[in-house]
């Protein structure tokens, strides 16, 4: 978890480390307050299954996994979440017990969900920004999820 945080402030904090890693990723990424308004939603509500549709460069991974003591299970959807670009960020996730990477669009993999009656607590979406991904995401989302459940958009 140390490794993660301090990954984290080399990101938000030091221009020259985050330009290595991607030149774009402090525009695209989610924001240090984001982060932390996603790990506090974490910390508060404790969900035990956290699906993240949406890779990018593995930022808000990174600020879900500060928060893993009550995660059991961080399922990350996403079919580009392969690219060279985020090697580092890769390899501090990989340490994590807790996280499954899936290489598959979010509406397919999301779908195998429902079909296996599989459920969530916590679901972020940050993944395919047309209306009808959309739209299909939050569909099968809502199949998903635990009653009282979360999701963050």
């Amino acid at each position: 978890m140390e490794l993660i945080k301090k990954l984290l402030e080399l990101i938000y904090n030091s221009p020259k480390f985050s330009s290595e890693i991607a030149e774009d990723i402090t525009q695209i990424s989610i924001s240090k307050n984001q982060g932390l308004y996603l790990s506090d939603l974490i910390n508060r509500f404790k969900p035990k299954t956290v699906i993240e549709l949406g890779f990018g460069y593995g930022v808000s991974a990174l600020w879900i996994q500060t928060a893993n003591k009550q995660i059991k299970k961080h399922i990350v959807i996403d079919p580009y979440h392969h690219t060279p670009n985020n090697r580092i960020i890769h390899r501090v996730l990989k340490r994590q017990s807790n996280l499954k990477m899936i290489y598959s669009n979010s509406q397919q993999h999301l779908a195998n969900l429902v079909a296996t009656q599989q459920k969530a607590d916590f679901v972020f979406i940050d993944a395919d920004e047309r209306f009808d991904a959309i739209t299909a995401d939050l569909h099968f989302v809502t199949q998903i999820l635990n009653p009282g459940g979360i999701v963050v958009i």
